[in-house]
């Protein structure tokens, strides 16, 4: 018998930052298709929705929303998942896939976690309420202090993530994969993994400052990172000619703040490195920046700009 199981990981905005709960369980023989019902009551015919995954790390005040660690055993992971390279949550309290729905994919980087996400979650959330938000967390190898080997790591998680993507039968018109760093990298592999399953390209890749380290100057191939071809439209932020990748990576390539010394309100290198998470965040809030010729910069930019564009966010609209 093998077990499918739909958790959702819930609105850390709320407070909540535990926020688990399976709302759909059923068993059913192995090569069956079992039916999931949605939240608008349309009918989903998938094997598998979504691995079990242990939030454990997570506190919350709600015992509602409390897990039973004791029960995480009894139930299988997807069948391709031999590995256990990542977990995969479904974000949202009471959260169903619905496969009608637009999808976003969010992939941390290096020495991070989904927690990283937060205030993205919940701009996406405010911008598109009945989509589908999953984060992925390969948390376990993004922990290694060995950079170079976490960095080799990005190829088998990427796999993984565009096999998932496959199994869960999303919808790859309306799929956007968003990844920061070591996991931009990783969204670019998922979506070239997932066209060499599918003979599809998901929508959209955006890759938020991708790491430059062990992958510029050639190091990688291009199967092996982030490229123009990995989505239909690939938009890179860049933000940090030290940590970040700077040459041109996609459709689109946006420097920000280029010839500042630090990124608007950071004072480190990393600071500049995580940026674009928390610009990312605005944009889907309906923030625009002011720039120099009098144009205005904002999210839709994002998918209609083409090559290399020089952009300021240090004066808000």
């Amino acid at each position: 018998m093998t077990t499918t199981n739909i958790y959702g990981v819930g609105n850390p905005g709320s407070g909540n930052n535990l926020i688990h709960t399976g709302s759909y369980h059923k068993t059913f023989d192995a090569g069956d298709v079992s039916d999931i019902i949605a939240g608008d009551g349309s009918s989903l015919e998938l094997y598998e929705v979504q691995r079990l995954v242990e939030a454990s790390n997570f506190t919350t005040n709600d015992s509602q929303y409390i897990v039973d660690n004791s029960q995480l055993t009894s139930y299988q992971e997807f069948d391709h998942q031999e590995s256990d390279l990542a977990k995969f949550y479904l974000w949202g309290k009471d959260s169903t896939f619905d496969r009608n729905q637009s999808t976003y994919v969010l992939t941390h980087g290096w020495q991070s976690s989904i927690d990283v996400w937060q205030d993205v979650t919940q701009s996406i959330q405010d911008y598109d309420a009945n989509a589908n938000i999953i984060l992925t967390d390969w948390s376990d190898l993004a922990d290694n202090l060995n950079y170079s080997k976490s960095a080799d790591d990005t190829a088998l998680v990427g796999k993984e993530l565009g096999e998932f993507l496959r199994d869960l039968g999303v919808d790859s018109d309306s799929t956007t994969l968003i990844g920061h760093s070591l996991g931009a990298h990783i969204s670019g592999i998922a979506g070239d993994t997932y066209d060499c399953l599918t003979g599809s390209n998901l929508s959209t890749v955006i890759g938020l400052d991708p790491a430059g380290p062990l992958f510029e100057n050639g190091l990688k191939e291009d199967s092996e990172q982030l490229d123009a071809t990995d989505a239909d439209r690939v938009v890179a932020l860049h933000s940090s000619s030290t940590l970040g990748y700077d040459d041109p990576l996609g459709d689109l390539d946006v420097y920000l703040n280029w010839d500042s010394l630090f990124q608007p309100g950071e004072s480190s290198v990393i600071g500049n490195h995580s940026y674009p998470i928390d610009l990312l965040a605005d944009l889907y809030q309906g923030i625009s920046y002011a720039q120099d010729d009098g144009s205005i910069f904002e999210r839709d930019d994002l998918f209609s700009l083409i090559g290399s564009q020089d952009i300021s966010t240090e004066t808000i609209v």
